[in-house]
């Protein structure tokens, strides 16, 4: 306990600011990336229909949520710790209007913030765990069952503002997994975005996994987002080309085109 009123009585004597709970965040989550935590459902038109299943639609839904527990700042600075989880839910469609759910994939991550200038990083820790469901295991039509599939990684995002837009780059390191494979995976991006409450945007994602002998998979968006001070709402035309990365299908080739709609209280910073 006195190292901790120590910690604290050092930071306040630099000149740092405190905040329990605050209203935005420092690092805007990136809209293209898939495994953001961001709430959303995606409307899937894959171009060649699914073996055995016919239609080739799917659906994608993510339930997310980030809290942002504390921030300190001072002139030039601004550092945050949140805490964030999301799910995310794949369904394919067993027959007209009927999509049966593949796959669930459970998130936890625990980022830190930071903020300088036209700066911003993020790093942290995030675990995922993924699931089968509706019998999946005895659906010839799907991808064979895997066993368990989790793993935890180390994550490093670092941004920077350019006008209307900004690009980022990181990726991240497996730090453990069940089925253990090539540790590294690099991401890059860019987005642009109009002024004010509402405008039109557009957000591209790219991935290369060690473990894909570091094949490309681009994420595409380009739409409109409303913000308002509960939130950010957005409407968009999706794109995804290269190997799927969520948990039970990772490594599945994807191609789709899809409708997009979000809402989300996340990344609201460079949009105000």
């Amino acid at each position: 306990m006195s190292w901790c009123l120590w910690a604290v009585s050092a930071a306040v004597a630099g000149g740092w600011e405190f905040q329990a709970l605050p209203a935005e965040a420092l690092f805007a989550t990136p809209v293209a990336d898939t495994r953001s935590p961001l709430s959303e459902v995606v409307l899937r038109f894959d171009p060649e229909s699914t073996p055995g299943l016919g239609p080739g639609q799917a659906i994608d839904a993510t339930l997310a949520a980030e809290l942002r527990l504390l921030e300190a700042r001072q002139p030039g600075w601004a550092l945050q710790v949140s805490l964030a989880a999301s799910a995310h839910m794949g369904f394919e469609a067993d027959a007209e209007l009927t999509f049966g759910l593949r796959t669930f994939d459970g998130w936890f991550a625990l980022p830190v913030d930071l903020l300088w200038g036209p700066w911003s990083a993020r790093f942290g820790w995030v675990h995922v765990s993924a699931h089968y469901a509706d019998g999946i295991r005895n659906a010839d039509v799907l991808p064979e069952e895997r066993g368990s599939y989790s793993r935890e990684a180390l994550v490093a995002l670092v941004s920077r503002t350019i006008g209307v837009g900004r690009v980022y780059g990181g990726g991240h390191y497996n730090i453990h997994a069940v089925h253990e494979e090539a540790p590294w995976m690099l991401q890059l991006g860019t987005e642009v975005e109009g002024p004010g409450r509402a405008a039109p945007y557009g957000a591209v994602d790219l991935k290369f996994h060690q473990e894909h002998a570091w094949a490309g998979t681009l994420a595409g968006q380009v739409g409109l987002r409303c913000t308002g001070d509960a939130g950010r709402f957005r409407l968009a035309a999706v794109v995804y080309a290269g190997k799927d990365d969520t948990g039970k299908y990772l490594g599945r080739d994807e191609r789709y085109l899809g409708l997009l709609l979000g809402f989300d209280t996340t990344g609201l910073l460079r949009s105000r």
